[in-house]
Order: structure tokens, then sequence, then C-alpha cells
């Protein structure tokens, strides 16, 4: 049979001969129109974009196939997926089987530290499969001193494990007075009611019936060595009080009426020869002067350096000396510090050590004399009382009935190794403001 159709060439449009059996008419991408050849038996046409025509003839999905009466096994591991090549079919109830759970124990005994593994095995573990563990082993023993440790054994410790125990040992007596300590190097421990004992309490010695006496100044500290004891209501007696310098002051005695308000200490002195607030005057200074002071210096009072106040610093020229002097109440020289010709070059406390070092304390107050001297100096003032004057000297300088005098002054160029305290040159009102530390 031969198809029919238009004819002109338009290919938009069938020509009525130039086919084949079976041959179906599809258009091109262009709209052509082209004949596509009949497939082979039992295919069917199906819709191909890959084909010119969009349309070609290929198997039917559907009809009746050949089953396959084989299959491919699947009881082993590590098969590797195929899409296959077989032209029948499988099958509704087929299987391809599975492998096979291990008939075996496991093979790997779990010990402490043992690292993690793949494995190697060929066959799968079930479900309710146990690992064997490393056996129990007996637990280390301890002893005193011992350090923590890791441990480096592969087995486990059972759940009622025990370690063994250091063993209880002897105590150190303690009996006697005197012991000394120790850590000891003992590898046991002691019960916790262990005793070390104590010493034997000591005799009790018998009551003195006497005291040693304490009713005068100066008396120095003493231990003792007596093997009796103090009753509980003993007295050792106290010095009487007097008026006198190796006596203590009753609360009327005109040594506590005379005491300057602000200690001497506060101003770094052991004994300081007036109130520095009543020392707000001044007065300037020539050369070649020696100026005596004279002061209280207290019990057990030891003399190392002598002071003298300064308000106004000069100018030293290089004369010399410059120094301050230490005299007894006699007007003996003791001691003196070193010339310095910087001695009146600043305000403030002046002075130094004595050359001799300390005076030794005496275990009764005493009077020294201070004398300064003062060359080759310009433009140096020191404090003096207010409104202070010669013409006060009568009862600023000498007390009732005459006798040492308290201030005075007199030319010289040095140092004398002694005066006499009642005449020595001029008494006076401008009272120096030393000091000794």
């Amino acid at each position: 049979m031969t198809a029919t159709g238009y004819t002109g060439g338009d290919p938009r449009k069938l020509d009525r001969t130039g086919y084949t059996k079976g041959d179906v008419v599809a258009a091109d991408a262009a709209g052509a129109l082209t004949a596509v050849p009949v497939g082979a038996d039992t295919e069917v046409l199906t819709a191909d974009s890959t084909d010119a025509e969009g349309v070609d003839w290929a198997a039917g999905g559907g009809g009746a196939g050949t089953p396959s009466n084989t299959v491919v096994a699947e009881t082993s591991y590590g098969q590797v997926s195929t899409a296959g090549l077989s032209g029948t079919y499988s099958r509704g109830d087929h299987s391809h089987g599975s492998p096979s759970l291990t008939a075996a124990a496991p093979a790997t005994t779990e010990g402490i530290g043992q690292a993690a593994a793949v494995g190697v095995a060929a066959t799968p573990a079930r479900a309710d499969h146990v690992h064997p563990l490393a056996a129990a082993a007996a637990p280390a023993g301890s002893a005193v001193g011992d350090t923590q440790a890791t441990g480096a054994a592969t087995t486990f410790a059972a759940s009622d494990h025990r370690h063994s125990r250091e063993a209880f040992g002897a105590v150190t007596a303690e009996t006697t007075f005197g012991q000394a300590a120790s850590d000891g190097a003992a590898t046991t421990v002691a019960r916790s009611d262990h005793t070390h004992g104590t010493p034997a309490a000591p005799s009790v010695p018998s009551a003195s019936g006497t005291v040693a006496a304490e009713t005068s100044y100066g008396a120095v500290s003493n231990a003792g060595a007596a093997a009796t004891f103090s009753r509980g209501d003993h007295t050792h007696g106290s010095p009487s009080l007097g008026t006198t310098g190796a006596a203590a002051a009753a609360g009327n005695d005109a040594r506590l009426r005379d005491a300057p308000p602000y200690p001497a200490s506060g101003y770094g002195l052991l004994a300081i020869s007036a109130d520095p607030m009543h020392h707000q005057g001044s007065a300037g200074f020539g050369n070649n002067q020696l100026w005596a002071t004279r002061l209280w210096i207290p019990a057990n009072v030891v003399i190392t350096n002598l002071h003298v106040a300064v308000r106004v610093a000069g100018t030293h020229d290089g004369t010399n000396p410059n120094q301050i002097g230490l005299y007894d109440d006699t007007g003996a020289q003791v001691d003196t510090t070193a010339d310095d010709n910087t001695l009146w070059t600043v305000a403030g406390w002046r002075g130094g050590a004595l050359q001799g070092g300390p005076v030794a304390a005496q275990p009764a107050g005493r009077y020294v004399y201070v004398v300064w001297l003062l060359r080759g100096m310009s433009g140096t003032s020191l404090p003096f009382p207010t409104n202070a004057d010669d013409a006060n000297a009568a009862f600023v300088s000498t007390g009732v009935g005459g006798g040492n005098r308290r201030a005075m002054y007199a030319s010289g160029t040095a140092l004398p190794a002694s005066f006499n305290p009642t005449s020595f040159g001029t008494s006076t009102g401008f009272l120096s403001l030393v000091g000794v530390s």
C-alpha cells in the first residue's frame, strides 16, 4: 500500500508518493515533514528529543517478557552494585540471599588501654554478642609516702578489691623536757588512740622568806638564782619621793612645774635647755664669741651628740674653728664636736657627734654646760627668749644665793679647757637654745 498526499514540493504538505510500508511522517525542528521508517516487530513509537523528528521506535515497556530462573546471590559482604545485562525479568518473590551471622565467639579480648580497630572479619556480630574482658588482678599495696600513679596494668580491678595498708608502728615517747621536734622516718602509721606520754611534773620549790629590795633608783635588773618562789602578796618596795636629782618628784615638785609642756623627745632630743616656743626672738652675732648654756641631763641618759638652734644661716669666710663643747657642772671640758665650717651656714638644729664617742649615762640626773664657738661668720643669728636682755641676767641667769650661772658669753678663738661657771664672761638673759641626743 502506497500512501498518498499533496504534491508540489511544499515541505509542510504531504506528497502523494515516495513512502514505504509503515512509515510515519513527523516534522523536524524547521517544520519540514519527514518519513520515519517503521521499527522492528514489537517496538512502539516513542518520543525521543535526541532524534531529529522527535520520535523513534523502541522496545515496548509492557507485555509478556521472559522470566529469569536464576538470581544473583548476595550472601557475602563487599559486593559491588551493577545494572545488569539480562533480557529476562525477575519474579516478584525472588531473593538475593544475605551474609550469614558468625557462629564464633568474638576473638578480641578487651583490656585496659586497648585501641579501637575496624576489624577484618567477613561475618557480622550477633546483637547479643559479648567480648571477654581482661581478668581481675590483685591490687598493689600502699606505703607511707607513696606518690600517686596511673598504673600500667592491663587488667581490671574487681569491685570488691582492697589495697593493703601500712602496719601500725610503735610511738615515740615524750616523757622528758627539751626534746627536739622531728618529722620522723617511719613507714608505719599511728593508731588514733595513741599517746606519747608526758614528762613527770617537776617538784614545787618552797616559798621564799626574803625579797630583793628596790628602794633606790638606778638598781640594775637581775634574773636571780634562788631555788625558792615568791609569795603572791610579796612587794619589793619603792624609792622615796624627794626634791633632789636622785629622787622621784612629788606632784608639787618644782622640777615638774619647770618642765616644758612639750618634751625634748618631740624634737628628737634627750634633753633641751628651754621650750623652743619661748625662743622666737633672735639676735645676730659677731665673730670670736663663746656662749655657754647650763643644761639638765636626766638620769640614765647617754650623751652622743650636741646641738645648737640656728635661726638665720650665715656665710663663712674660712676662719677656724667652729665647734660645740660639753663641760661638766664644774666647768671642766668633757669632749667636743669636730671643727665644722658649715656649722652655722644652715638654719635649724645644728651640731654633731662627740669626737671621743658617747658619754656614759649616770644613775642620777646632773647639770652640764654646752659651750659653742662662732668664728669667721657673717649674717648669722640665733633664737633667744622673746625680749631677752642682759639687764635680766640677775634673775634669768643667776638663782637665789648666786652659784652657777645659767647663761654667759665671752670673747675667744678656741673652746676653753675649763672655765668658772660662777664668774666666766658676762652673765646674760640671752639663753641659747641647746640640746643633746
